[in-house]
C-alpha cells in the first residue's frame, strides 16, 4: 500500500531506506521503466538474458535470491557452461529445491548486470502461481542504491562499492542450519564436492578438525 503511493529509496550500502514523495529523484543513476502489477500494485519490469525477453518480472525486495525464473521460461536461456546444480530456498510456501545456474549478464532495461545467479523454480513454484515470468531479488538489487517509484513508472539504479562484486558461489555444496552449537546439513547441492564425498541432508557437523562449532559460526 505504501509503495503504491510513495517512492522507496533503498540504500543497501548503509543499511537504510526511506519513503519519499513520488517524482523525487534524490540521486542519479540508470532509469528502468516499471509498472504496477495488476491487482497487487507491486513493481514489475522485464529482463533480457542473451537477447531473450522475460516479462513480467517482479521486483521483490523480500527475496534474497538474484534472478528467479519460472521453469517454463528456461527454454533458450544462456547460462554458464557448468551443469546446473541445486539449492534450497525458503519462501512463503516453505522450503523449495530449485535448479541453480549462472548467467554471464542480465539486462534490466538499460542496466547491465554481470555474473548473475539464476534460480529455476519448479513448474508449480511461486512465480507460476502469480502468473509472472520470475523475480528480481536482493542479490541483484543490493549491488546498487535503488529508487523504486511505482507511481512515476521508474526504478533508478546507482552504482555502489558492491556493484562489480562477483556473485557468491559455494565451494563445498553444503547448505546448513544452526542448531545451538551444531550445524545441520539441510541440502547437498547436486554435482557438488559434498555430494561426491557422500554428504546427505540431516548429517550433523559437531566439530571441525576437533574444534567445536562456536556460536555464530
Amino acid at each position: 500500500d505504501l509503495i503504491g503511493t510513495y517512492a522507496i529509496d533503498i540504500d543497501y550500502e548503509h543499511k537504510r531506506f526511506r519513503l519519499l514523495a513520488s517524482g523525487r529523484l534524490p540521486f542519479r543513476g540508470i532509469a528502468v521503466p516499471i509498472a504496477p502489477m495488476p491487482a497487487f500494485g507491486l513493481a514489475i519490469t522485464d529482463v533480457r538474458l542473451g537477447g531473450i525477453r522475460h516479462r513480467p518480472m517482479l521486483i521483490d525486495t523480500g527475496d534474497g535470491a538474484a534472478i528467479t525464473l519460472a521453469r517454463q521460461r528456461l527454454m533458450g536461456v544462456p547460462l554458464s557452461d557448468q551443469p546446473l546444480t541445486s539449492t534450497l530456498a525458503y519462501g512463503l510456501g516453505g522450503p523449495v529445491v530449485t535448479d541453480l545456474g549462472f548467467a554471464p549478464a542480465v539486462s534490466i532495461g538499460a542496466l547491465n548486470v554481470r555474473d548473475v545467479e539464476v534460480r529455476i523454480e519448479p513448474p508449480n513454484g511461486y512465480s507460476a502461481t502469480l502468473g509472472i515470468a520470475g523475480r528480481i531479488g536482493n542479490a541483484v538489487l543490493s549491488r546498487y542504491r535503488v529508487l523504486i517509484d511505482v507511481p512515476a513508472g521508474r526504478a533508478v539504479f546507482a552504482p555502489t562499492s558492491a556493484t562489480d562484486k562477483p556473485s557468491d558461489r559455494s565451494t563445498s555444496g553444503i547448505q546448513t542450519a544452526v542448531e545451538g552449537r551444531i550445524l545441520r546439513v539441510i541440502h547437498v547441492m547436486r554435482g557438488s564436492p559434498a555430494e561426491v564425498a557422500g554428504w546427505h541432508a540431516d548429517d550433523l557437523i559437531c566439530s571441525v578438525d576437533g574444534s567445536p562449532i562456536g556460536r555464530g559460526d
